[in-house]
């Protein structure tokens, strides 16, 4: 008895240090982090001034000037300009090694590339080649917003229709504000991914 006793009397205080830790730990998850507020990046491509040779790696999110979205790259290709601030929507921007601006766009969900198919469609790739220029774009600064086009093919260009859907080759009289976007460069770990096959956030390759 007096074994049942002495449990009995020491679970009441177990169990308050158990409540404050998980009150504490759904505080600590509610705060705002770096992700929940981030700043544009200057109007100027960091890329146009990136020489041969040199490497330049952001993490960012591109918000679409015509459907006023984020660009996503989900599972099973799914790429489209209907994203919220979630981890679809990060990207990351690898300047190329031949410089002059040239970029290379990879979620860092999926870990696969944004690239233009043979068609001039929109795809990703998991291992496209170095050197494949339909997953290499020139990063043009226009305004306030910056442009991505092909270095496969100059007639074509990231483009999302009001909706968010992807557009494809040819782009012949198309809304040039679709092939417009505003940049976020993202500070702070990346946001964590929710029932999917890779249920963590991955971190940014150096």
């Amino acid at each position: 008895m007096r074994n049942s006793s002495a449990i009995y009397q020491a679970s009441p205080p177990r169990f308050r240090v158990l409540l404050l830790l998980l009150i504490q730990i759904h505080l600590a998850l509610a705060a705002p982090t770096a992700y929940d507020s981030p700043t544009y990046t200057q109007t100027i491509s960091a890329y146009e001034t990136v020489t041969g040779g040199s490497t330049l790696t952001k993490m960012q999110r591109l918000e679409s000037r015509c459907s006023g979205k984020f660009v996503s790259m989900g599972f099973e290709g799914k790429i489209n300009a209907k994203g919220d601030k979630n981890a679809y929507s990060v990207l990351i921007f690898e300047s190329h090694a031949s410089g002059g601006g040239k970029v290379k766009i990879k979620s860092n969900a999926t870990r696969k590339y944004l690239c233009f198919s043979k068609h001039g469609k929109l795809i990703d790739r998991q291992y496209p080649a170095r050197n494949d220029e339909k997953c290499i774009f020139h990063e043009k600064s226009i305004g306030n917003s910056i442009m991505l086009q092909s270095v496969a093919n100059s007639g074509w260009k990231v483009g999302f229709y009001k909706k968010g859907n992807k557009m494809k080759a040819p782009f012949r009289k198309k809304n040039q504000k679709c092939f417009k976007f505003a940049k976020l460069e993202l500070m702070g770990d990346p946001p964590i991914l929710k029932g999917d096959p890779w249920p963590f956030s991955l971190p940014l390759d150096r």
